[in-house]
């Protein structure tokens, strides 16, 4: 009994390192692909294949289809995705995680590499520790963390062949029976349902094989198993978000990959023969499980690929949505903490897409705004309401984007990338002030209209358009946040700056001469200064902004 536990955790010691090196390999490849990762809006587009194609290419750089997938539920649930775009981003994430098991089976049981793995971690550990360069460190990483998943899966390779009878109870199952399939492919998904990774269960699947403590044929049915229990995994994440839209992606997770399980199930023995007969004499096995899993996910994406415009019509009838914005009981910022751990970038790349949301918001705010100061005699009930409700939801997302932020803040993988959470904070800030000031000018408009206050024709239109100098200036902010702030656009920016600051000394120049002549209203034109406050910080915040969307890296 105590050789027997021995056993089991030197297994579980040597599955741990592989898991760890596998770790430091996804760690060091997000830190050099950043920009690629954080440009994923940019990637999908407006068209489902590029949707599918930066599904596949987010997946090799992540190494985890349900990191993407459950990222991309939260990115529709916030608005940020349009759902038939989520739909070809997990078929793609699903052929992009098969590229792990291509990694595997060509390097991590190379017999060469397993016997020189010591020596492949020693020059990681010099480049860690002796280079002060990020790039260095970062290629040490990567080369240490391949020599711990070599020495960790051959350790596990090692442990199984000297003690087969540890694996009886897979072994006594194999007999190539229909049930024998059906068995694997259960145990395989619940086996990455515990690991939480069909990448991590391919490397245990090959091992098992290759260690012919199960036959080729229980392999292939692990791999269905493996889509299978990733299928779970990510469709668990999806419906906990809550929405109807990220329902609607995670119930297409489970239906394309239990529908092709299901296909493979149905004609198991005929396509594994066709794998082997074809197959088995040119490739190792390990090499034509990593072509099975890929060719069975090609089929899925081919065969389900012309349905996401169906699909997409029918679950929308049966997941009614909520209209986002105005009229929502409360804004929450969905997301998953292990995939903001995980995935850093792409939770930069959310936060910025719901910042430029939230700009879009303000703005929003801005055109009502100036819709109730150009209609003085009118009471405007109904737009200054919406504006009350927009001002609230500013509120609720400048709250639930920091709280996300924060979160991202506390994630070593953000490297020279960390302060951009600073700033992106700051821009936050800023906006919610902007949103603060156009609902104090909404206010100074209803009370002019309760109190009968009437300014001279001048005056309403010089305050017309020093506040469209300032809505200019926020559109002007918003584009370079949503895009890219160049060096030659700040020459621009500082031109609102100056602008702003130049007519706002005119106007209260202005406003100081009428009081003085004592033929105005003293009142109106107190609250024309007031007018004038709100506007000038308006300005203030969009430089803030401005300079902190120069700051960002990248």
């Amino acid at each position: 009994m105590a050789e027997l536990l021995v056993t089991i955790f030197s297994m579980l010691g040597a599955f741990a390192l592989f898991m760890y090196g596998t770790k430091m390999i996804g760690d060091s490849i997000q830190k050099v692909a950043h920009k690629s990762i954080g440009h994923f809006f940019d990637f999908v587009g407006d068209s489902r294949t590029m949707a599918l194609l930066s599904g596949f290419w987010v997946t090799v750089l992540v190494q985890s289809s349900s990191d993407v997938i459950t990222m991309v539920a939260s990115f529709v649930n916030s608005g940020l995705l349009p759902v038939i775009q989520a739909l070809g981003v997990t078929l793609g994430a699903n052929i992009g995680t098969t590229v792990t098991g291509w990694f595997y089976s060509l390097f991590a049981f190379d017999v060469t590499l397993a016997h020189y793995s010591l020596v492949i971690m020693a020059l990681g550990f010099l480049f860690i520790y002796f280079s002060k360069q990020a790039y260095t460190n970062t290629l040490g990483e990567f080369i240490f963390g391949m020599g711990l998943l070599i020495l960790g899966l051959n350790f596990l390779l090692g442990f199984i062949r000297q003690n087969p009878d540890a694996l009886n109870f897979l072994s006594a199952r194999a007999d190539n029976s229909f049930n024998s399939v059906i068995f694997f492919t259960f145990f395989s998904a619940v086996s990455t349902i515990i690991l939480r990774s069909s990448g991590l269960n391919m490397a245990l699947i090959m091992t098992l094989v290759l260690s012919e403590a199960i036959p080729l044929s229980m392999g292939m049915a692990m791999v269905l198993g493996s889509n299978l229990g990733s299928a779970v995994c990510t469709s668990v994440s999806g419906l906990r978000v809550g929405s109807g839209a990220a329902k609607r992606v995670a119930l297409w997770h489970v239906l394309f990959n239990c529908g092709g399980v299901l296909v493979w199930l149905i004609f198991f023995d005929k396509i594994a023969d066709v794998f082997i007969r074809v197959f088995s004499h040119k490739v190792s096995d390990i090499f034509l499980l990593a072509i099975y899993n890929t060719i069975f996910n090609l089929f899925t994406a081919v065969f389900f690929f012309p349905l996401m415009p169906l699909y997409e019509h029918i679950s929308g009838i049966v997941f009614k949505e909520s209209t986002p914005g105005i009229g929502r009981s409360r804004y929450q910022l969905s997301y998953n903490t292990k995939v903001v751990a995980d995935v850093p970038e792409l939770s930069l790349a959310m936060a910025k897409k719901e910042i430029v949301n939230m700009t879009q918001l303000v703005e929003e705010m801005a055109h009502d705004y100036m819709d109730v100061f150009n209609h003085p005699d009118e009471k405007m009930k109904k737009v200054v309401y919406g504006l009350k409700e927009k001002e609230e939801l500013s509120d609720e997302m400048y709250i639930e984007i920091t709280k996300f932020l924060i979160e991202c803040s506390q994630n070593a993988l953000l490297g020279e990338h960390h302060e951009n959470v600073s700033f992106l904070s700051r821009i936050v800030k800023e906006l919610e002030s902007v949103a603060d000031c156009i609902s104090r000018l909404t206010t100074l408009c209803q009370r002019r209209y309760r109190e009968h206050i009437h300014y001279r024709a001048e005056v309403q239109e010089e305050l017309n358009d020093y506040f469209k100098l300032a809505l200019s200036f926020l559109k002007s902010v918003k584009t370079k946040l949503a895009y890219k702030m160049e060096s030659e656009d700040f020459d621009q920016i500082s031109y609102f700056e100056n602008s702003i600051n130049q007519e706002r000394s005119r106007l209260r120049e202005n406003a100081q001469h009428a009081l003085e002549s004592g033929e105005v209203n003293v009142k109106a034109e107190i609250m024309f200064m007031d007018h004038v406050r709100h506007i000038e910080r308006i300005g203030d915040c969009c430089m803030n902004i401005a300079e902190a969307i120069r700051n960002l890296k990248q």
